[in-house]
């Protein structure tokens, strides 16, 4: 328990609890979210350009971002000019998302509900959208319409299916011009920059096209996993059966295999996976993989805040962020609840790297867990600070409610040391 004396006699630092909540920062980012939220369970969403100022190499990004890349940190984004408590920061669609089964109640393009009384039905099979914009605005269900790719349930598969909406994607971006897409990838092998050939070592300098998509996508990094071998053999052998893809790929068998090869790599460590209720009491997994978002680093207690609506990720700063400061999200749920040991294991085996955030250092150094306990010491004058806490619900809450215990926690390690 915290020792009231000395909160009496030690002055407040300006990372206290209390400096978050001042101006009511809680209540706008609150604010934020529900606006937010609310635009994009819209079937028309509004422009990016309405919400937020956009980065003009990186569109997906607030203009006061960018991606870089250093020896500590490898490639992150980081902040090129403060920003405020509660800005929206970010907003992108998925490169490509997937949902593990066929049968499901969901538009093909944004993937909202089919809430229209009046959905627009593909006219060769099964595939349904929300609206004629989400109809017209589709370009890869061409390449799996009416074809064994819909009639398989891939289940536990699902990187193999998302590997091959990444490779219909791509497509459409060079325009089925596959002698253009092998070109791009030895363009990017042969650049000066690039030591032992290895094209995820070097950082973007910009994605604000189909094709700069599709190079940021190709510089992430992966690795070969269990079961790797077994989804790339799956992912080639229902694509030789697509009359389409056997044709563009006719000259290029072999860039098709080290295509769908890095895809799955990608996946491996770099998608969000977002369970989804289907209304009839069962659980469906959507898969998805950004290009701009995918080089934000992971921290457990993050200052920006990340959900997913449909295939479209939006990004909100969840405490003031200054110049040159590194931008992070979460990339599971992190709660109060989860001990460091727990979190570090969880993050090793499902995205593959040991994590070294401020709150993992923090437990690991002090041999204290962050938890629900350490909130209820707060003094008295904190009391404020304590219910707001407590107001918030669901993975919103997870996540800002960690962004305020390791503050916390630190400003006490700080106190002790007087």
């Amino acid at each position: 328990m915290a020792d009231e004396k000395l909160w009496k006699t030690v002055p407040f630092y300006p990372n206290t609890l209390v400096d978050l909540f001042q101006n009511d920062i809680g209540d706008r980012i609150e604010e934020r979210v529900k606006k937010i939220r609310s635009c994009l369970s819209k079937k028309r969403y509004t422009p990016f350009s309405n919400l937020f100022e956009q980065n003009q190499n990186f569109p997906d990004l607030h203009y006061n971002l960018s991606i870089t890349q250093n020896q500590t940190y490898g490639r992150f984004v980081q902040a090129t000019g403060n920003i405020n408590a509660g800005e929206k920061i970010g907003e992108a669609k998925a490169f490509a998302a997937v949902l593990d089964k066929t049968d499901m109640p969901y538009c093909l393009t944004c993937f909202v509900t089919k809430t229209s009384k009046f959905p627009i039905c593909c006219a060769r099979c099964k595939a349904v959208y929300c609206s004629k914009d989400c109809a017209e605005m589709n370009k890869t269900h061409k390449y799996e319409c009416a074809t064994i790719i819909q009639t398989i349930k891939f289940g536990p598969n699902i990187d193999a299916k998302c590997a091959m909406q990444m490779l219909f994607k791509s497509l459409a971006i060079f325009k089925e011009n596959v002698g253009m897409m092998c070109e791009a990838v030895k363009g990017m092998l042969s650049a000066p920059h690039n030591n032992n050939n290895a094209i995820q070592t070097t950082c973007p300098v910009q994605v604000n096209n189909g094709r700069s998509r599709f190079v940021a996508i190709m510089r992430l990094e992966g690795e070969t996993y269990p079961g790797f071998e077994s989804h790339l053999i799956l992912a080639i052998h229902i694509l030789q059966k697509c009359e389409k893809i056997v044709e563009l790929f006719h000259y290029y068998p072999h860039f098709l295999q080290h295509l769908l090869g890095h895809f799955l790599k990608a996946i491996n460590q770099n998608s969000f996976m977002v369970p989804v209720p289907d209304g009839e009491d069962r659980t469906v997994i959507r898969m998805l993989i950004f290009d701009t978002f995918s080089y934000f680093n992971h921290a457990c207690s993050p200052n920006a805040l990340h959900f997913i609506e449909g295939n479209r990720m939006t990004l909100i700063s969840s405490c003031p962020i200054s110049t040159q400061q590194e931008v992070n999200i979460c990339y599971k749920e992190c709660g109060a609840e989860n001990d460091t040991n727990q979190r570090r294991q969880l993050l090793k085996s499902e995205w593959g790297f040991d994590c070294n955030c401020t709150r993992c250092m923090y437990g690991h150094q002090y041999g204290k867990e962050i938890t629900q306990n350490d909130i209820d010491c707060v003094p008295p004058f904190l009391d404020v600070c304590k219910k707001k806490l407590q107001n918030y619900a669901g993975s919103f809450w997870d996540t800002w409610k960690g962004a305020l215990i390791i503050k916390y926690n630190n400003l006490l390690a700080e106190r002790a040391d007087v």
